[in-house]
């Protein structure tokens, strides 16, 4: 049996379109493959449960995935996860960051039922946890799989979504700062960058959170984004960052439009955005952070590859000696961003471009910094436990394409 390991759809995100773009691609990949028993894994963040908080008070928690679930079933995706299933194949949810619901066996029976299953538990689809690894062994090769080799600190991102991105978005829409999840400070600060009239008026609207009862909006950011340590970083001078504070801030009189903001603005929409640019090919090289953890979690398990995800962005690893390493990538539109060496004039007709953008989600005339690229890893156990095939493999206009490829040997 192949084994196909994707990560990152985010489906179900709702309230404005999805960042989930690979309704057709991912179709096309599984006839393909699917021409005999295929497992599926899907490596965490399958859902967003995370763009929905606040969920709806009145409702039991377990009941908090209806609302992706049910959202992702306009993308057909999950009548196409129960078709491989038909075909003997074998269907594996591993929980991610932003759907941490899915441990919830009230929303496993409504995945279940979703999908045409019934809600009992079903031979062929499991669920495996967030904070363990999953061990498998293809070909007698060992693969060790985790959702993401670097550390986020889940509390702060789900308070930063929950109480600023998702206002802002529900109200005023962010456009392309939905892309850069799951790094929700930077999706913050650039929309702060492109939209600061949206954000006073998000922030004159307090949330539950005992942070806003106490504190003026605005300052209720300091322990969660860090603005003024932000705003520092980004190069501001004195009178740019009083300036920029008191676009933001709904408190303030505000007073006449001050030159100092657009440059302002700019500096903290280039800083925001650093290391977000696109790599240089399909698949980017592994940071030191993500090779040491991919390191540990291969001893550990005395694994020959480790898969990953949650970057959003394809990454291979090779050298011998050591484990293979993969980031899967993900399935959500991705944004092209200038280089650093360019120009104050192509960074600015770039945040022109996020203002005239504030929602997205697959229809005609998408904004041109948006593109695609749907990869994943596929397994192919090799005759008589002689190992097995680990591919970085990407789905381009209809054909699989082979990035990188490297037998794993059984131990």
């Amino acid at each position: 049996m192949r084994t196909l390991v994707i990560s990152d759809l985010h489906l179900g995100c709702g309230i404005t379109p999805g960042i989930f773009a690979g309704a057709v691609a991912l179709a096309g990949l599984l006839a393909e493959l699917a021409r005999g028993p295929l497992r599926i894994v899907l490596n965490g963040d399958t859902f967003d449960f995370v763009a929905q908080e606040p969920y709806d008070a009145s409702e039991p928690p377990q009941l908090s995935g209806r609302v992706p679930i049910e959202g992702a079933l306009s993308t057909g995706i999950l009548d196409i996860f129960a078709q491989a299933l038909a075909g003997r194949g074998e269907l594996l949810f591993r929980v991610g960051d932003h759907d941490r619901e899915l441990a919830i066996p009230a929303v496993q029976n409504l995945l279940r039922g979703r999908m045409s299953l019934g809600p009992a538990p079903h031979p062929r689809v499991r669920f495996a946890p967030a904070d363990l690894p999953t061990h498998l062994r293809i070909g007698g090769a060992r693969v060790v799989l985790t959702h993401s080799l670097v550390h986020r600190a889940d509390a702060r991102d789900r308070w930063l979504a929950r109480n600023l991105l998702n206002p802002l978005r529900r109200e005023f829409g962010v456009g392309l700062a939905d892309l850069l999840r799951p790094d929700y400070a930077a999706a913050i600060l650039t929309t702060l960058a492109v939209n600061p009239t949206a954000a006073r008026h998000v922030f004159r609207e307090p949330p539950g959170d005992a942070a806003w009862r106490h504190l003026r909006g605005l300052d209720a950011l300091a322990p969660a984004l860090r603005l003024a340590d932000a705003l520092t970083r980004a190069g501001l001078t004195a009178h740019e960052q009083d300036v920029m504070t008191r676009a933001l801030d709904p408190y303030d009189g505000g007073g006449t439009h001050d030159r100092a903001l657009d440059t302002a603005r700019l500096k903290l929409f280039r800083a925001a955005l650093a290391g977000h640019g696109a790599p240089g090919g399909p698949a980017r090289a592994l940071c030191a952070d993500e090779r040491t953890t991919a390191q540990t979690l291969a001893r550990q398990g005395r694994a020959a590859a480790v898969i990953a995800g949650g970057s959003h962005a394809a990454g291979w690893s090779e050298v011998d000696g050591d484990p293979t390493i993969v980031d899967t990538g993900a399935w959500t539109w991705l944004v092209d961003l200038p280089r650093t060496t360019d120009d104050v004039a192509a960074w600015q007709r770039c945040l022109d471009a996020w203002q005239r953008t504030p929602r997205i989600g697959g229809r005609p005339g998408l904004p041109a910094p948006m593109r695609t690229c749907f990869t994943g890893a596929l397994l192919e156990p090799r005759p008589a436990g002689r190992g097995t095939v680990l591919a970085l493999v990407e789905w381009r206009a209809g054909e699989l394409l082979r990035l990188h490829e490297r037998v794993l040997p059984a131990p």
